[in-house]
């Protein structure tokens, strides 16, 4: 049985199906004439006969389908022009401009000669590849090509390009979230850069600050060795007989310089509400700074409108408190953008913010921020002599230093602010001796500013924190 030939254009070759009993004869033994016939076949024996345009048709070969011919399997075959399908493997020559009769795609029958690329490539360079030939054709070919069949992506194809987006996706998300991150880091460092040169300034001035009092009248009226009934109630917290005079007033006017600390540089609303501690008139009549009133009116106003409920104005105090400090010292307002500033938790009381968006907080007397507690600090040593105490009326008394903190990236402070328990804020008080005591610990056992992870002491997180006690800030 004769089947008519069909002429297809594929890779750049000439391609003549046949049907044979007998294995094709060799390269150079098909002549054109041969090739230009139907051959005749006894049985379903499949041939693919290929024509270069590079030689005369008297040199053509003709392939069996079931041999494997191939000079170059170095690429894939699935670049190859045409898309073919099939079973059995013959040889096809990759590449070469047509001649002759040219047949297009529209004009194939279905029920004629399919061959697909079967794992093997096609390059500039390749002179056979390995095909596949069957009977049939399915409807509609694929676009041809100088080198060979398009193709679509393959599933491993799409998750490789998959793979690699992701990784660069990752890699550039990292960058850009490093960068962000530093740049959080230098803008909230510069923020609290400038409340440090501001509350440093107000803070040193307590060194020859005059105190608002007569501190001999209150040495006095709490002597020990004051017999006149109308001191009867007074504690009696000095004894100039044993000591002499110049170290009780010494004394007394650290004690007093600490209260009128507390006062005008609150750290917490107990400073603000309960009033003097040791400053007093002779009469034994608490006086109050002018800023002190100041922020008690600034304070009773939000808890008014908190519904009187003290608790809603705790969380942040700290911040609240560094806020109103700034805000009423003179051109302290202009040194600040309102991007510094903000009302995190909605309570009518501002605080100045870092770049993360949490409050900066603030201790007056950080005690506890020492290396030996695992503070990274560089100016608190806790062996230096305290600089509002030149006599050292106190042992063991060491400089301190207002500590500027924010959370930092994790968003923990890990830094104890003084807790009687687990709601309540620590508030100052004197001591049996009448003492202002910076260093005595809180209702917990722990000294203010020491870092601390309440959840897990185990666990400090604080290391991250942007703070004022770094030089490089």
């Amino acid at each position: 049985m004769t089947r008519p030939n069909s002429r297809v254009k594929a890779v750049g070759w000439h391609v003549d199906w046949n049907t044979h009993s007998e294995a094709p004869p060799n390269s150079g033994a098909c002549s054109g004439a041969m090739a230009a016939q139907a051959w005749p076949c006894s049985t379903a024996d499949q041939h693919v006969n290929f024509h270069s345009p590079d030689r005369p048709r008297s040199s053509d070969r003709v392939y069996s389908s079931n041999r494997v011919y191939s000079s170059n399997r170095t690429h894939s075959l699935n670049r190859m022009i045409g898309l073919f399908s099939g079973r059995r493997p013959v040889v096809l020559p990759a590449q070469g401009n047509a001649l002759g009769k040219r047949v297009e795609p529209s004009t194939l029958r279905p029920n004629g000669p399919r061959v697909r690329a079967n794992g093997w490539a096609v390059g500039p360079k390749t002179r056979f590849v390995v095909a596949s030939c069957s009977r049939g054709v399915a409807p509609g070919w694929a676009k041809a090509g100088p080198f060979g069949a398009r193709r679509g992506f393959t599933l491993v194809d799409l998750m490789v390009a998959i793979m690699i987006l992701g990784i660069l996706a990752a890699m550039v998300m990292g960058a850009v979230g490093m960068a962000r991150q530093q740049a959080h880091a230098e803008s909230t460092r510069r923020t609290i850069a400038k409340l440090h040169n501001v509350l440093m300034a107000k803070y040193d001035s307590y060194r020859t600050r005059r105190v608002p009092m007569d501190l001999r009248a209150y040495v006095w009226a709490h002597d020990s060795g004051n017999t006149d009934p109308a001191f009867a109630s007074y504690p009696k917290y000095y004894n100039t007989a044993s000591t002499g005079w110049p170290n009780e007033l010494a004394r007394a006017r650290v004690n007093a310089i600490r209260d009128l600390m507390r006062l005008e540089m609150p750290d917490r609303w107990s400073d603000v509400k309960h009033g003097p501690l040791v400053l007093q008139d002779a009469k034994a009549n608490a006086v109050w700074p002018s800023l002190t009133q100041r922020y008690l009116r600034i304070y009773n106003t939000a808890l008014a409108a908190a519904g009187n409920d003290e608790t809603k104005l705790s969380d942040h105090a700290a911040a609240e408190c560094l806020y109103m400090i700034v805000m009423a010292i003179p051109d302290g307002a202009d040194l600040f953008h309102e991007s510094e500033t903000g009302d995190f938790d909605n309570d009518g009381l501002p605080e100045f913010i870092d770049a993360w968006g949490r409050p900066i907080r603030f201790l007056r007397w950080p005690a506890g921020f020492l290396a030996a507690n695992q503070a990274d600090t560089d100016l608190q040593d806790g062996t230096s002599s305290d600089p509002f105490d030149p006599m050292k009326t106190r042992a063991g008394d060491y400089a301190l230093f207002p500590l500027l903190y924010t959370a930092g990236p994790d968003g923990f402070y890990d830094i104890d602010i003084g807790k009687n328990d687990d709601t309540t804020v620590y508030a100052y008080k004197l001591d049996s001796e009448g003492n202002l005591d910076p260093y005595v610990a809180d209702g917990q056992g722990y000294l203010i500013g020491q870092p601390r992870n309440v959840t897990d002491p185990n666990d400090l997180r604080h290391y991250d924190n942007i703070h004022n006690h770094q030089t490089e800030n």
